[in-house]
């Protein structure tokens, strides 16, 4: 149980670094574009 766990808390913070990730291509495509 315990161990199922760690396994759902390891994909979600997984899921969260691709998410900002994402975000901070997105944002340095964007300032790109405006310079």
């Amino acid at each position: 149980m315990a161990e199922r766990t760690v396994r759902h808390q390891a994909a979600g913070t997984l899921m969260n670094l691709r998410l900002v990730h994402t975000q901070v291509l997105l944002q340095g495509q964007y300032h790109t574009c405006l310079n």
